[in-house]
């Protein structure tokens, strides 16, 4: 990340809720349709930050669909095209994937929906490492920074990443647990060679 460019604020915003949120279902890398309340909560969103004092100069999302379908209407408000960016996927949960609270919690003790695919306290099989997951969460935030500079971009990605966002890489993590909503807003602020949490509201 270059230092000598102005900070840049990054507005995260977690996709509309799916028919597998509203179930309680981990989701990770599957496709899954949003579900009946997505669109009053997409609505709600646009109509936000589309009147945002702070003009949005960029467009971000996930190749998953939930949240393409939930950034473009933004895109269509603010005439601004959508970047499609793998580094923003959700984490890759293996054999977790589809499964529930029924399903999991007797198998593993201590077991909470659904901070514990993120935590790092259960081995999931063929899940993506929680290390990589990150790597590439600060990839995304660099590459921004740098070419975004002093300018404020919204991306649309996923709960466990904006999760890793809040309690592994931001310099000032929540005191307490914080799982972001759908359709929730988490304001992160470039500065100097890290990343500070200035804000979370949900929609």
């Amino acid at each position: 990340m270059d230092q000598s460019v102005s900070p840049t604020t990054f507005l995260f915003i977690r996709h509309a809720q799916t028919v597998w949120n509203k179930e309680q279902r981990h989701a990770g890398s599957t496709e899954v349709p949003l579900s009946d309340q997505a669109g009053h909560q997409i609505a709600k969103l646009t109509r936000k930050i589309g009147k945002a004092e702070v003009k949005i100069t960029a467009l971000y999302s996930s190749p998953l669909s939930r949240c393409r379908f939930t950034i473009a209407p933004l895109s269509r408000e603010l005439h601004l095209p959508v970047t499609i960016s793998d580094n923003l996927k959700e984490r890759g949960l293996g054999d977790w994937e589809g499964r529930s609270p029924v399903d999991l919690a007797p198998l593993h003790p201590g077991y909470h929906f659904p901070d514990s695919a993120y935590t790092g306290e259960f081995r999931i099989p063929h899940a993506e490492p929680l290390e990589e997951l990150e790597q590439r969460i600060r990839a995304f935030l660099n590459e921004v920074h740098d070419q975004h500079p002093g300018e404020q971009v919204a991306i649309c990605t996923h709960s466990g990443v904006i999760w890793t966002i809040h309690h592994r890489i931001a310099t000032n993590p929540p005191d307490r647990f914080i799982w972001p909503g759908n359709c929730s807003i988490t304001t992160i602020v470039s500065e100097q060679n890290h990343f500070k949490l200035t804000a979370y509201e949900e929609i």
